[in-house]
């Protein structure tokens, strides 16, 4: 636009000039930061904010478990965490269990449970095949004794399963696509008076179903029925088998002719759940309920969850009852690896899905529901609580548990089985084995991976905010204790430690303690990382957060300015006459007014060049024809885009903020405008009429509020 302040004018409005009233000794000129406002829409009425002074954020409790949203409040929640407890005592965050090993094995663990036989109780390890060919089963009175050494066949590849029923141990085996083996053997406590159900008798499981079955996939019994799935690997037949003795005697409670699996089931009084997998159609996984009250057994279809959450290969082993779970009075329905869902016998509801975000950050963000290979699968429940891989459900919230002793980021710890005190675990190495069972124990200590991530972003997150302090409350800290505070601006990719409070340099007397941000820390939105260290037999407890900031908005200006509306007025040079009318002259900006359109705005300083050259959206410095008449600091505005110099020479401007006060960072071609005007909205306008000497009014003095926008 032209230069329309420059001729003979104070200032222009949508390219018409005018004169300030008062000129040149009183200018009717007053310039003030625009108020803000945040609208509550929930209500329509305006809240008025006060930038003004500090502003306060806080944390103080995190016992509502982790969240699948990036923004929050001080809602009980946080964004991820690992080795962190957040559950034992609400309002702290502490160090979860360390780990102690319990045994290395030869061979990698398949399943585990922990069974009581005859009122002694035992915790037990099924493996996949050893050096001489066979799959093994140890238990935890001697662990280094294969309890069914003697009579394991080598057709077997693996174990999946191992339960107690009536006073003997069922083991749940399965064999090569193309092997008869002992899918479903009893024997005592010890693995002596080995039977096998898996042979032609017409009362064993072969007899029972009609066809000889290859493996066995999962079990569930109560105190009077055992319920074995069982498949035919190399046919079309899977189904599901009982006993309601000893095991001497089964029968069919149903099979599908066709290629496939029931990886997981449930009994719950006379109903039981299960889900299918057919091989044919990788596509589903069907979760299903029968009455086996009923004769024959009513079937019900109630849900086909889709391929995306996770499929399994025909027979993949892995302790049963893993994947379903009753709790709470509810069915929960495991559906590896992203998602949990809850089925009350009336309709089905999903409780948690992994968001992206996570799963772009890696695994130690997110949680595992079971591998897609012959490895355990699923979770447990101990201390009336669900617990899988780096996830626990305690029946209203879920929350992050801990990572394994050596802190691998592709790794999850997984839980084999509970003894009724602690939870006993494995986790794949680097080699890709399982050998180690591990065991809770103490505290983890000064492990890098014992942190918690939670962020600030509140209703105005997308303002800027100058950060000054963050206080933390803890209780006093014992030798060996530390809790390290550390920020992120760059959605958690690096992080800066901001400061800590160690016993060794602050002692164990304070219980809170002030970091302050370096100067000119500015951004939109902070994430906040609390590492805790502990001496492997206690932990510290960290309490609450408060942290202490000033919103920095994109501080815009008001004008109000009286404005000459005469005929005849004579302009700045003393000589020249305003063509327009006084009347015309106000009715531009009643005008624009009116119509609430947005108009360009020349302000008393006014100033415009054009670019000399192309200017790229990276450049800090602008070159221009010439700097002339602009300040030695200040404010460019090039097509949409607004950018702040603080130095200039003859033909560039310099140090330049590019994409300044809202405004997005852009290429701008050779010769476009480049000036330091506004573009306004017109909010008020009022007229006042002095006395004339005639009852023509011809002179209006105008009083005009702009609004930068």
């Amino acid at each position: 636009m032209a230069d329309y302040k420059k001729q003979n004018y104070n200032i222009a409005i949508k390219n018409q000039g005018f004169l300030l009233r008062g000129i040149p000794k009183r200018p009717a000129r007053k310039v003030d930061q625009a108020p803000i406002y945040g609208a509550r829409f929930a209500s329509g009425d305006k809240d008025y904010l006060d930038f003004t002074f500090w502003w306060f954020w806080a944390q103080t409790d995190w016992s509502c478990g982790i969240t699948d949203r990036v923004s929050w409040l001080n809602n009980a929640k946080y964004y991820y965490s690992t080795n962190i407890d957040a559950f034992s005592e609400y309002g702290a965050i502490k160090l979860m269990s360390g780990l102690a090993t319990e045994n290395t094995f030869a061979e990698n663990i398949s399943c585990g449970s922990y069974e009581t036989v005859v009122g002694n109780s035992y915790g037990y390890i099924g493996t996949k095949d050893g050096a001489d060919g066979k799959p093994r089963v140890y238990r935890s009175d001697a662990w280094a004794t294969n309890i069914v050494s003697v009579w394991m066949p080598t057709t077997a590849e693996w174990v999946n399963d191992i339960i107690q029923h009536k006073g003997k141990i069922y083991i749940l085996t399965t064999g090569s696509s193309s092997a008869t083996t002992y899918v479903v053997t009893k024997c005592d406590a010890d693995g002596s008076n080995q039977v096998d159900y898996t042979g032609i008798s017409t009362t064993y499981i072969y007899g029972a179903m009609g066809w000889q079955p290859t493996g066995a996939t999962s079990v569930t019994s109560d105190d009077s029925t055992l319920y074995v799935a069982v498949t035919k690997f190399t046919g079309a037949k899977f189904g599901i088998a009982k006993t309601t003795d000893n095991g001497d005697n089964w029968t069919k409670l149903f099979d599908f002719s066709y290629e496939g699996n029931i990886p997981c089931m449930l009994l719950v009084g006379n109903l039981l759940y299960y889900l299918i997998e057919d091989s044919g159609n990788v596509n589903r996984l069907e979760f299903r309920v029968c009455d086996t009250s009923t004769s024959p057994v009513s079937d019900t279809f109630i849900y086909s969850f889709p391929a995306s959450y996770g499929s399994y290969a025909a027979g993949m082993p892995g302790a049963s009852r893993r994947l379903l779970y009753y709790f709470n009075g509810k069915v929960i329905i495991t559906i590896p690896r992203k998602e949990i869902w809850q089925y009350d016998g009336a309709s089905l509801t999903r409780l948690i899905k992994m968001d992206d975000k996570k799963i772009s950050i890696g695994n130690e963000a997110i949680f595992d529901l079971g591998y897609l290979t012959q490895e355990l699968k699923g979770g447990i429940i101990y201390d009336n609580k669900l617990w899988w891989a780096n996830l626990m459900y305690d029946g209203t919230y879920f929350f992050n548990t801990k990572k394994s002793l050596d802190d691998p980021i592709d790794y999850w710890l997984r839980p084999v089985y509970t003894d009724g005190s602690i939870i006993f675990w494995i986790m794949k190495d680097a080699n890709d084995e399982t050998k180690v069972l591990y065991k809770d124990s103490g505290y983890k200590g000064t492990a890098d991976k014992n942190f918690l991530v939670f962020n600030q972003i509140d209703p105005i997150s997308t303002i800027k905010k100058l950060f000054y302090s963050i206080t933390i409350l803890f209780n006093k800290l014992v030798s060996g204790q530390k809790i390290i505070l550390e920020y992120s601006f760059d959605e958690m990719s690096t992080w800066t430690e901001l400061g800590n409070v160690d016993y060794a340099v602050d002692g164990g007397t304070i219980t809170s303690k002030i970091f302050f941000f370096p100067e000119n820390t500015i951004d939109t939105k902070i994430w906040l990382r609390a590492k805790l260290e502990g001496g492997g037999s206690n932990t510290p407890a960290l309490k609450d957060i408060s942290m202490q900031y000033l919103p920095f908005p994109e501080y815009k200006q008001r004008w109000i300015l009286t404005i000459d509306c005469f005929d005849n007025l004579v302009l700045l040079d003393g000589k020249t006459k305003e063509p327009k009318r006084g009347e015309e002259f106000k009715n531009i900006l009643k005008t624009s007014w009116w119509k609430k359109e947005m108009v360009s705005f020349q302000d008393v300083d006014y100033a415009e060049t054009l670019l000399n050259g192309a200017l790229t959206a990276s450049a800090t410095t602008v070159t221009v024809d010439s700097t002339n008449s602009f300040p030695e600091q200040g404010r460019l505005k090039i097509e949409q885009e607004e950018i702040l110099y603080t130095g200039k020479t003859a033909t560039t401007f310099t140090d330049c903020i590019r994409g300044a006060r809202g405004t997005v960072a852009t290429s701008h071609a050779d010769n476009i405008l480049c000036s330091n005007g506004y573009n306004v909205i017109i909010t008020d306008t009022s007229e006042t009429n002095p006395v004339a000497p005639t009852s023509l009014i011809t002179e209006t003095i105008v009083a005009v509020s702009l609004l930068e926008i």
